[in-house]
């Protein structure tokens, strides 16, 4: 059939959105010929043709974003094609491509990881569909951030599925990235890189970011030490004194000036001293007038805490207070300059604690991220109790306790929400190091779901959510479910996970779903967070189940993936999900081999026996090694290991 894609140019976005749109619809059926053509604006005699981007005889048919809302944050799409005619626009540019992949899912596409290989793409004649879509995301902020152990295609991927999945933008933190690349290059085999060429790899990810329109996060930790010419990407120990000259601007602790606990990124600065904000806010100012491609620049602190310049001078301000100082210096300059860079402020470890006096004097310029590190993600928001506010110990200079129940987080949340009445998301870490201890990833994922369709509750409005970029072994869900709870939060769990199932593993989802769900019980994440006795002769036996679990659920679905089974199936559906079905299974088997091991050394470390607890791990590393090429897009096994590690090696008995 002939489609004729008349897409709205000047816009790089719009004109990406309808070459994806052309290359799925071609993957779809192949009988498809899609010609692109580029016109200036809506020309209503072409009835026969499906009109892609913005116009304005299009913004009527659009949904209004929300009250107060910004048209180039907030995102609203209408999709309205009957056939191989109709419109599909956005409000933004992203939107319009936003707009492309919600058609293409409704046409049955399903993206259930990064990359080609986790495309479920329908194979059917096209020409006969109807569909109709016109909303606004339930949140502004839908955003990702990279962590972990990545590699250049790593991050790429992530950047192409973000918007397929809904999603709206991207966060890369520090100035070069560098931690995370060299976790994954400067390791045995394979190419070393320098912080100077992550740097030019980010300029090629900045690249597609834009040509996407997705909203670019940037930063973070850093500015403590990068303005003073003291490199912060990374949590090493420094490879260079301080220059005497910039000796004053740290802190002291302990009755000495320097690096806390020798390292830059764990390190503050003397905040009482005017001269050293002044470099700061001014080395802050100037990246913003050499940077507009970010349109959230993160201005952050160290990253520790009880860490803080106990000078004299500084010992009678909290840190927010002088956290909020510093906002009001680097506004006053970004003015000065005629800049409009959003700002965003972390309230995290000490500044958790609400300044007591300091408040922020131009609120637009700001956004606050609110990112509850120590939490415990055994209850959801939703299952705790926020009615009565959690008694709150007043702020004590480097001997605080991060807060580690949702409840008096929360409550720390509502003291800056008293000061501050701007934007704001949350910054939460459910895919960052918790799924390890999930290894079914069914509990944290809904624990995931559940917070992020509740963040109404919590006054923010969505999400740069902190997960390492690989956090798909065994499947993609928990990442896909955040998607499904931002974009809609009146989305039902079992409904948008029963789906996901299906997606991914075919006709055997369901099965999928009780499995991976009873595997999830076993290893019982609360027992892995340390929140129940660790001696446990029940967990124990829970762990010697696992075994029987995937015995069972290996034999009952034999076959089950297998490329040369799917080829010789009748039906179409299952002959177009031969690739990542078979990749999908073929992940979930070698994932069966990993939680035996998990489950071996967790038994013995239940029963006190750590040496062959220990010993078990040893194997648990040599089988991440042998299969370290067949799982590496899918597990971050830098992180894991050094969880599991941290579980295992821990003595249940003295």
């Amino acid at each position: 059939m002939l489609w004729k894609i008349c897409y709205i140019g000047g816009c790089e976005t719009a004109a990406f959105a309808a070459r994806e749109l052309k290359r799925y619809l071609a993957a779809i059926d192949p009988e498809t010929d899609a010609p692109l053509m580029k016109l200036a604006s809506y020309n209503p005699d072409m009835a026969d043709a499906l009109w892609v981007g913005r116009d304005p005889a299009f913004a009527e048919k659009l949904p209004p974003i929300l009250a107060g809302g910004n048209p180039a944050l907030d995102d609203a799409i209408f999709i309205d094609v009957a056939g191989n005619r109709g419109v599909i626009t956005g409000n933004n540019p992203r939107s319009v491509l936003l707009a492309v992949y919600r058609y293409l899912t409704e046409l049955g596409c399903a993206w259930v990881r990064p990359g080609a290989d986790g495309e479920i793409l329908p194979r059917k004649a096209l020409g006969a569909d109807r569909v109709y879509v016109r909303e606004t995301p339930s949140y502004r902020h839908r955003s990702m951030e990279i962590e972990g152990s990545n590699s250049f295609d790593h991050v790429a991927n992530l950047i192409d599925w973000i918007p397929k999945l809904g999603m709206n933008g991207l966060f890369i933190p520090f100035f070069a990235p560098f931690a995370f690349y060299s976790r994954w290059y400067n390791q045995k085999g394979r190419e070393a890189v320098t912080a100077e060429e992550t740097k030019h790899m980010v300029r090629e990810h900045e690249a597609e970011i834009k040509k996407r329109g997705l909203l670019y996060h940037a930063i973070g930790h850093g500015w403590t030490t990068e303005p003073f010419g003291i490199g912060s990407n990374d949590w090493d120990a420094a490879d260079q004194e301080i220059p005497a000259e910039y000796l004053e601007y740290f802190p002291m602790i302990g009755g000495k000036r320097g690096f806390f606990d020798g390292k830059p990124m764990l390190t503050n600065l003397c905040f009482s001293n005017p001269k050293a904000r002044d470099i700061v806010t001014s080395y802050v100012a100037e990246y913003c007038k050499t940077h507009s491609e970010i349109d959230f620049l993160h201005f952050w602190f160290n990253d520790s805490y009880n860490s803080h310049c106990e000078c004299e001078n500084c010992a009678g301000t909290t840190p927010s207070d002088y956290y909020v100082t510093l906002l009001n210096e680097i506004d006053k300059k970004l003015t000065y300059a005629g800049l409009n860079t959003k700002i965003v402020f972390l309230l995290y470890y000490e500044l958790l604690w609400a300044p007591e006096k300091e408040r922020l004097n131009n609120p637009e310029r700001f956004v606050m991220m609110f990112a509850p590190i120590s939490r415990t993600f055994s209850k959801t928001y939703a299952q705790s109790d926020l009615s009565e506010r959690a008694p709150l110990a007043p702020y004590a200079r480097n001997r605080i306790a991060p807060p580690r129940s949702v409840e008096e987080n929360v409550a720390r949340l509502r003291k800056w929400q008293e000061l501050f009445k701007g934007d704001g998301f949350i910054f939460d870490y459910h895919f960052f190091m918790d799924h390890y201890r999930d290894p079914g990833y069914a509990q944290i994922s809904r624990t995931l779901f559940e917070d992020m369709k509740n963040l109404d509750m919590l006054g923010l409005n969505g999400t740069v959510n902190c997960q390492v970029t690989r956090a798909f072994f065994p499947t993609g869900l928990g990442l896909c479910m955040m998607a499904k709870a931002m974009w809609n939060k009146r989305a039902d769990y079992d409904a948008e996970s029963c789906a996901y199932y299906k997606a991914a593993f075919g006709d055997k989802g369901p099965e999928v779903k009780e499995y991976l769900e009873t595997l999830s019980a076993l290893f019982d994440p609360p027992y892995l967070r340390r929140e129940k006795p660790q001696a446990d002769a029940q967990a124990a036996e829970n762990f010697d189940r696992v075994r029987g679990v995937i015995d069972s659920f290996e034999r009952s679905t034999a076959g089950a993936g297998d490329p040369r089974r799917n080829a010789t199936a009748e039906t179409p559906e299952s002959h177009m999900l031969i690739p990542s079905i078979c990749k999908s299974w073929e992940y979930l088997r070698l994932h069966g081999q990993l939680c035996r091991l998990l489950a071996k050394a967790l038994a013995y470390r239940a029963r006190g026996k750590q040496k062959a607890a220990m010993r078990v791990y040893g194997e648990i590393e040599s089988w991440i090694q042998e299969h370290e090429s067949g799982i590496a897009d899918a597990l971050d096994f830098y992180i894991a290991v050094r969880v599991w590690k941290s579980i295992i090696e821990s003595k249940t008995h003295d």
